[in-house]
């Protein structure tokens, strides 16, 4: 009974540890495609309302960074995040 509650109490302070953490934010632009050359890619973002062009290295928002652009596909990696794993998004479909 007591190894229990002191197995509950670990799992509640990693819990807690776990969630105290700092998240990126949320990527909420769709992703449109891209142009260009294969050497200069820019993709095509949109939030609803205006439309945003980016170059692969660009940061977005000081938020965002555009880490590959990919052939149907573009890689969003986060400033400040750098073991957060890289949030790939497909083109968004009519």
């Amino acid at each position: 009974m007591e190894e229990e509650r002191r197995r509950a109490e670990e799992a509640a302070r990693l819990a807690a540890i776990e969630a105290a953490k700092p998240k990126p934010p949320p990527f909420t632009m769709q992703y449109l495609g891209n142009f260009g050359t294969r050497d200069r890619k820019l993709a095509v973002f949109s939030d609803g309302k205006k439309t945003r062009n980016a170059l692969e290295g660009e940061v977005i928002d000081n938020k965002f960074i555009v880490a590959r652009i990919g052939y149907e596909s573009v890689d969003i990696r986060f400033v400040g995040f750098p073991d957060v794993p890289a949030k790939r998004l497909g083109v968004r479909q009519p």
